[in-house]
């Protein structure tokens, strides 16, 4: 290949590339104004999935059927497509579901974008509330609360036929002593592995800006919101009826950047 023809090839790659749009950067056009967002590349499966749904035109004009002040603004049913405010929205026809992407440096700070453990295309962007350092230590000792009952509770099954043969000799004794063995290897286990913690960067964004800690480590963030939070306001604080159902309609498109 000569030099004329190197420098042909390499503009029409270049050309190429440049006309090639960004599979992370997308708009969310609502009732209030325009929302920028980028996805992670991190979680892979839900970045693909998203570019998936906006390709075809899933989130198109449809709602944020749930909107709770300090929790979460909720859409992408399209099912809810051209429902009135005061109906009820019907099940989403999307089969399809994806498994959970959750990593510890991806967190529910104000502006994060997650999906719950096997949603389709509904998503959620936080909003939540400022939270203390004290906050944030009382939620990491309910989480190794919460996984130690349930290691507890599968050691107990596993062991059910020899809880079930001390408890009916009567030797109450032996059982209390074996009880306690399981509680205490279930600790342990616990212990050995890796828990979650909030990193300093975590604490001071839940501090300065707010979002749901409660939620880290149950839901894939899988990306956040990067302009318009001034629309994001306007979304949370629209008037709902008690269920968080928008008294009227917060329609949105997504397209990408």
């Amino acid at each position: 290949m000569n030099f004329k023809h190197a420098a042909i090839a390499l503009s029409l790659l270049l050309l190429c590339g440049c006309q090639q749009k960004d599979d992370s950067a997308f708009i969310i056009s609502t009732s209030y104004g325009d929302m920028k967002i980028t996805l992670y590349d991190d979680t892979p499966n839900h970045k693909k999935r998203f570019n998936k749904l906006v390709k075809e035109d899933v989130y198109n004009e449809v709602l944020f059927h749930s909107v709770q002040q300090e929790g979460v603004a909720e859409g992408g049913n399209p099912a809810s497509r051209d429902v009135r405010p005061n109906r009820i929205i019907g099940e989403n026809p999307i089969r399809e579901t994806i498994s959970a992407e959750i990593s510890a440096t991806r967190f529910h700070k104000r502006g994060a974008i997650g999906m719950r453990n096997g949603a389709s295309s509904e998503f959620y962007i936080v909003l939540g509330k400022k939270t203390t350092k004290e906050d944030i230590t009382q939620l990491e000792r309910e989480s190794f609360f919460k996984k130690g009952s349930a290691a507890i509770e599968k050691l107990f099954i596993q062991h059910q036929d020899s809880l079930s043969k001390l408890e009916n000799s009567g030797d109450s004794i032996a059982l209390l002593k074996f009880q306690e063995e399981l509680i205490a290897q279930a600790k342990n286990e616990i212990s050995a592995k890796e828990t979650w913690h909030y990193s300093d960067e975590q604490i001071r964004a839940y501090r300065e800006y707010g979002g749901l800690p409660a939620l880290d480590g149950e839901d894939t963030v899988f990306g956040e919101v990067t302009e318009g939070f001034d629309v994001l306001e306007k979304i949370e604080h629209a008037a709902t009826y008690p269920d968080g159902r928008p008294k009227e309609n917060i329609v949105f498109c997504i397209r990408k950047e």
